[in-house]
């Protein structure tokens, strides 16, 4: 039987940004935690500075004050605590999918198609997964059906070297292999036309013939 393999629970997948996800929650999660201790603290810290008060309610003002200190304080960096390591579990689930996507990305990068971005059942970017499947799909389709057509253009292509080596061949034969051999070029490029580039460089393109 195979070693398991323990998952991570917070596995580091882009370091940078994840830390600097966490510094944004620990910064907020501390100005909320202290918002709420100057809410509770200052009433009674105004009450033991008032000296018109007397000095019973002074007292009992910096006995408050001494108990939410041990009360509260560990309460609220507990909570801020939790919130950060809930929040970058949360986060989990949008930077495993963004990882998978960069890795796809280098997978396509290097010419390779034959592959499905597959996400957890609580990762997000659900949406995003599925267009790219979709992308992948129609490359996978197009550049199918781009190298079946080659290979009938080769095939042809063969043909036509045979028989103009024979030299005999009726001339009206000669004419269909060549008309079969643009028919199977113009699905060819029927195919590739499907990836459109920039408008410009096909401006470019479609004004480069009439120069000539």
């Amino acid at each position: 039987m195979g070693k398991k393999i323990k998952r991570q629970k917070f596995p580091l997948l882009n370091k940078s940004i994840q830390y600097k996800f966490l510094a944004i929650v620990v910064i907020y999660g501390t100005i909320i935690a202290i918002s709420m201790a100057t809410a509770l603290f200052l009433p009674d810290i105004i009450a033991m500075n008032n000296e018109n008060l007397s000095q019973e309610m002074r007292t009992a003002a910096a006995q408050r004050t001494i108990a939410f200190h041990t009360r509260v304080w560990p309460s609220l960096i507990t909570l801020v605590c939790i919130f950060a390591l809930h929040s970058f579990r949360v986060l989990l689930r949008i930077f495993g999918p963004m990882y998978r996507f960069r890795v796809t990305f280098s997978e396509i990068s290097k010419g390779n198609i034959a592959l499905r971005v597959k996400l957890r059942k609580k990762d997000y970017l659900k949406e995003e997964a599925e267009k790219l499947n979709e992308m992948l799909d129609v490359l996978r389709e197009k550049w199918g059906s781009v190298q079946a057509y080659n290979q009938e253009a080769l095939e042809s292509l063969s043909v036509l070297e045979q028989t103009s080596k024979k030299g005999s061949e009726d001339i009206e034969d000669h004419q269909k292999l060549l008309e079969e051999h643009r028919t199977i070029l113009e699905e060819v490029m029927s195919q590739t036309r499907y990836f459109r580039l920039s408008d410009e460089v096909k401006e470019q393109q479609a004004a480069a013939p009439q120069g000539e």
